[in-house]
């Protein structure tokens, strides 16, 4: 039952612990003479101090053993806290890096971790083994040839008795655990399937409702259910039969005892103290047995949670720490890029290059599904290229780091997206030394400032699970303030304007202006007017392809040039099919629009 110790985390927990399995093993040793105690107990009080009607001996015997059970609970006090020291050590080393690892895994998609909380379960599953009683019963379970040995000296019998049945015992652990282990792995698809739904149910309850798709979700939730209750019967099948086997076992081995050390004393080869000896010794050694069999299901859990961390921290390679670089304040080059995501075979976007300058303003323009969206997060770092650089002030974003690069980009998705808290906590991106000036100040920036102090409770106002609480166009200027939030250089805006009136388009204008005149470089994707009428440049996309880019004006000018020529082309080739209608009304050009 070795657990594979393959990632870095894994191997740095393992040799931290090194120490304290040997303190574990010095403990356990002295915590498995116990039983041994409590023989030579029994054989000092029935065969000594009975016989010769010794008060003395009694009491000086029972004083001893009182003794000896103090000891045996503060040894096992001392396992307990080990254990604990054991427990701290794996969180340390592995509770840093799961919940990024597994996020990062989840949008990749390709080593089926669908479910990020699944890596936070199976560390709560290999802590709660370690606090629990049953991993002190693994490790009693190591005492029995140490029991069985003392039982050798009582009587032969005794030990050949000891021994069948602790084989059962060990035979009947192995079969519980090896059973146990593929109902356990189904469930946790299942759990995380399961889990899946009801998040969509709560999200999407509005949709859900209004479209009638109520009931349908209602029998998927019932159909898992129906087959993680159909998973976890058998596993609770095997586990309660094995376990009462293994209670049953018990009883029958301590009774067997009895009985041989009775056939013992009947034949004047043994004292009726051995026989009572020799039932609490079987007790005492076969009982951390039994207890295993009644937890193999904690044992097992523990140990395929163990193996999955090792495998998803294993599977991606820890970052390497950037060298840390002076804020970026010059520009932003794009050189050649192309983006894409895991099973499409062409990029979504290609070959797109351009520079900009502090104080410019661009705006992504083009069709719908075009990739503005997808190249407006690949420039705010969310997702790889697969080809090309980004850099700012000549380093590429890479050479950031995650918490490095975040102060320098204020990025806003074109799905609002605002997280359970406040709303300073939302500005101020849940950064709890967050300087509550410079919250305020973002605010002030997004033109945000007298909308939020009109809510309920101002800035501690709670947005509610996705901003639920707020209204749309309440959510998106909110949103704005936490891209504006700390100065960044770098604004990448998504449809910035999607939910708000005419009066919000004019204050996320000056907003823009603002940052402008700061020193920021903003990049704005979408084909509204205002966008375009705030950019100093534009950058056309057609079909994944940057199809024109530079200053505004040139770039207005290029596009009336380009419509022209389309249009006589298509009135030429009109005029050349006889029967062809040439009214160019019926051939739509299909190039993006650019004017203001």
């Amino acid at each position: 039952m070795k657990l594979p110790i393959t990632s870095d985390e894994a191997q740095r927990a393992t040799r931290d612990m090194r120490p304290a399995a040997g303190g574990l093993a010095a403990i356990s040793f002295v915590i498995a003479l116990f039983p041994l105690a409590v023989a030579l107990y029994i054989l000092l009080l029935f065969d000594v101090a009975i016989p010769g009607r010794s008060i003395g001996t009694l009491v000086g015997v029972s004083l001893l053993m009182l003794a000896l059970i103090g000891v045996h609970a503060y040894f096992r006090f001392l396992r307990r806290r080990i254990l604990g020291h054991v427990q701290g050590i794996i969180l340390t080393h592995m509770l840093p890096r799961l919940d990024e690892v597994s996020a990062q895994l989840s949008e990749q998609s390709t080593l089926g971790q669908g479910d990020g909380d699944q890596a936070v379960r199976d560390l709560d599953a290999v802590s709660g083994f370690l606090k629990s009683p049953l991993a002190s019963a693994w490790l009693d379970i190591g005492a029995l040839p140490i029991l069985l040995f003392v039982m050798l000296f009582l009587h032969g019998w005794l030990a050949l008795s000891l021994l069948l049945f602790a084989g059962g015992l060990l035979f009947l652990l192995w079969r519980t655990v090896s059973q146990l282990e593929q109902p356990l792995r189904d469930v946790v698809p299942l759990l995380a399937r399961r889990q899946a739904v009801s998040a969509l149910g709560r999200s999407h309850s509005d949709i859900i409702r209004g479209l009638g798709m109520k009931g349908h979700a209602r029998r998927v939730w019932q159909l898992i259910n129906a087959s993680l209750s159909r998973v976890t019967e058998r596993a609770v099948r095997v586990h309660l039969q094995k376990a009462s086997i293994a209670r049953a076992l018990l009883f029958a081995a301590t009774g067997m005892a009895l009985a041989i050390g009775a056939a013992l004393t009947i034949n004047d080869k043994a004292s009726p103290a051995v026989t009572f000896a020799a039932a609490a010794l079987t007790w005492l050694a076969l009982e951390p047995l039994v207890n295993a069999v009644a937890g193999a299901h904690q044992f097992v859990g523990a140990r395929q949670g163990w193996t999955r961390m090792d495998a998803l921290l294993r599977a991606v390679m820890p970052p390497v720490a950037p060298v840390r670089l002076p804020p970026p304040s010059r520009k932003l080059d794009c050189e050649n890029i192309a983006v894409g995501y895991s099973g499409l075979r062409r990029p979504v976007v290609q070959n797109v290059q351009f520079t900009l300058n502090a104080g410019e303003v661009l705006a992504i323009v083009g069709p719908a599904a075009c990739g503005k969206s997808t190249l407006l997060r690949a420039i705010a770092g969310t997702i790889p290229l697969a080809r090309g650089k980004i850099r700012l002030d000549d380093a590429a974003l890479d050479q950031w780091g995650e918490d490095a690069l975040g102060p320098h980009i204020g990025y806003m998705p074109q799905s609002v997206q605002l997280i359970e808290g406040s709303v300073a906590d939302n500005i101020g991106r849940f950064d709890p030394e967050a300087d509550p000036k410079n919250v305020v100040a973002a605010g002030q920036a997004a033109c945000a400032h007298e909308m939020i102090v009109k809510l309920p409770e101002g800035y501690n106002t709670l947005v509610g699970s996705n901003g639920s609480r707020l209204s749309h166009s309440q959510a998106q200027r909110i949103a704005l303030a936490r891209a504006l939030y700390g100065e960044p250089l770098l604004l990448a805006l998504d449809e910035p304007t999607a939910q708000v009136d005419l009066a919000g388009e004019q204050m996320f204008t000056q907003s823009i202006e603002a940052a402008r005149k700061r020193g920021a470089i903003a990049i704005l994707a979408g084909n509204a007017n205002s966008l375009v009428q705030v950019a100093t440049h534009i950058l056309v996309l057609r079909e994944g392809a940057m199809l024109d880019f530079g200053p505004k004006e040139e770039v207005r000018q290029r596009m009336a040039e380009r419509r022209k020529r389309i249009k006589v082309e298509q009135e030429a080739a009109a005029r050349a099919q006889p029967g062809t209608a040439s009214d160019t009304s019926q051939n739509p050009v299909s190039e993006p629009e650019t004017s203001s």
